[in-house]
């Protein structure tokens, strides 16, 4: 009886060990980066055509000439006007691009 009294306690503890788990509150400098900012606003639908500067901002500083721009869908990219760089802040990519009239961009 007392042995197995004995491995219910010890089994118990096992469980409890494996069960307890520290609480930490989560701090933003542990997260990956995110986009912030952008300019144009995502989603506005009253951009002028034209030369236009994009502008992402992300929530840390990144590396420059780690960019990596895509599209949403076939043909969605605006026409590119030179290379991305970032600005001093390390934290804004820059690509000037030129914006047709009527048409969507993502």
């Amino acid at each position: 009886m007392k042995t197995k009294t004995w491995f219910t306690i010890i089994a118990a503890s096992l469980l409890c060990g494996l069960t307890t788990q520290t609480i930490r509150a989560q701090d933003i400098d542990s997260f990956a980066p995110v986009v912030v900012k952008t300019v144009p606003e995502a989603g506005a639908k009253d951009v002028p055509p034209g030369e236009y500067e994009v502008r992402i901002t992300f929530s840390k500083e990144m590396a420059d000439q780690s960019w990596s721009w895509s599209s949403a869908w076939q043909n969605s990219d605006p026409k590119s006007l030179g290379k991305p760089h970032y600005e001093a802040d390390h934290k804004t990519c820059v690509m000037k691009v030129k914006l047709e009239p009527g048409k969507t961009y993502g």
